[in-house]
């Protein structure tokens, strides 16, 4: 048997890699690197790298739920693969953390951590196909997206995140933030 598996050099693409090769599948996958290592990616997996010139881009909810279920409802659609969201709103990590930071009035630095090998800078996606076949818009912009987001924080206030689980699963591919459980 054949399996694909996409996001296969994150942690758990990697790990469900390793998970099926031992089980004697052949494994195929792809992954653009944005937060996976290629050093995950099992020797004995067939690997298709994205493409290295993208932009990140977010989506609000709001213009995704109908064309998640539009795919899983509509007869008509079947085996295809679709990326579902906005390709019009560029931003980098620095760029929304101080739009973020701004709005809610937060007032510290930002941490950062060694970026993972081969992590890729900018990623996004097309949504031509969601669009021809879906019908998707963005209907949202990235700005109101954030302002619905510090709404919510402002209303129902902010929790500290705990771990609610073990890491089950520690080895070289495991990213240093994870195990240390950095925030």
């Amino acid at each position: 048997m054949h399996i694909f598996i996409t996001g296969v050099a994150g942690f758990l693409g990697s790990n469900l890699a390793d998970y099926y090769l031992k089980k004697g599948f052949k494994v195929s996958g792809c992954d653009n690197l944005v937060g996976g290592y290629l050093g995950n990616v099992h020797p004995d997996v067939v690997f298709y790298k994205g493409n290295c010139e993208q932009t990140r881009c977010f989506s609000d909810i709001d213009d995704c739920i109908y064309c998640l279920d539009k795919l899983m409802t509509d007869k008509h659609i079947f085996s295809e693969t679709v990326n579902i969201g906005p390709d019009e709103e560029p931003i980098t990590m620095n760029e929304l953390f101080k739009k973020l930071a701004n709005k809610l009035q937060f007032n510290k630095e930002p941490e950062y951590f060694l970026d993972r090998p081969n992590e890729v800078k900018h990623a996004t996606c097309s949504s031509d196909k969601a669009r021809k076949i879906l019908n998707y818009k963005t209907t949202v912009t990235l700005d109101e997206s954030i302002d619905k987001v510090v709404n919510f924080i402002k209303k129902n206030g902010t929790k500290k995140f705990t771990y609610n689980y073990k890491l089950e699963i520690k080895n070289e591919k495991t990213p240093k933030t994870w195990i240390e459980q950095i925030f």
